[in-house]
């Protein structure tokens, strides 16, 4: 097995923190713990923390955050309970779902179980970043959604058109968060707003802001 080092791992170099809505789950990455400890940490560490506490408030004050919560946690409810039921007709306790299919009795039950789980796990991945931004909801392939229309909004941006995602908002708005912290730790607003590999995501809403209300 290779060995794990900072030289064949070059992601670790750009990934500093995950969050997680549907599990509020927050991950913090370094190449040493003592980065995020309160006596030693960096600016970077602590911008990286408060980035991905922006995504915990997100959850927990947006309607947007509110709503891909509430769909995991209403889909995950739904699959168990289905799979208890299923489990309490003699069959066994089965994984996954499929592996029900091939009973007469309870295939239909499971099939349905199975096809609803996947719609509302489309329609979680639309509410956040797509493949492809202009998709509508029948190329998603949505089941649960029969009337088509596009998912994402398309806005005028610096004399272009972008088709702005949920994640473009959310990185945005935490992007901008952060950034300004550093901006006060550092007293250097340059660096601090540097866009030195910062993907689109990061950056898109903060300049849309800016052209709709720019600074007196």
């Amino acid at each position: 097995m290779e060995e794990f080092s900072e030289t064949n791992q070059p992601w670790l170099e750009q990934l500093y923190g995950s969050f997680s809505a549907s599990r509020l789950d927050m991950r913090l990455f370094g190449r040493h713990a003592d980065e995020f400890h309160p006596d030693s940490t960096t600016v970077g560490a602590m911008a990286t923390y408060v980035h991905e506490h922006m995504h915990y408030f997100q959850t927990l004050f947006t309607g947007f955050g509110h709503i891909l919560w509430s769909s995991h946690r209403q889909s995950t409810g739904y699959t168990v309970r289905t799979w208890r039921e299923l489990g309490g007709r003699g069959l066994g306790y089965r994984l996954p779902l499929a592996a029900y299919f091939d009973d007469p009795e309870a295939g239909q039950v499971a099939l349905i179980a199975d096809l609803t789980a996947r719609d509302v796990t489309r329609l979680s991945a639309a509410r956040m970043n797509l493949p492809i931004p202009t998709w509508t909801f029948r190329e998603l392939k949505s089941l649960l959604i029969k009337t088509d229309w596009a998912i994402n909004p398309v806005v005028k941006l610096a004399g272009g058109k972008v088709c702005l995602q949920g994640k473009d908002i959310l990185e945005g708005q935490a992007h901008f968060v952060e950034r300004t912290l550093v901006e006060s730790l550092t007293f250097s607003g340059e660096a601090a707003w540097d866009r030195t590999g910062v993907p689109p995501q990061y950056t898109r809403v903060r300049l849309f802001r800016r052209t709709m209300w720019p600074r007196s």
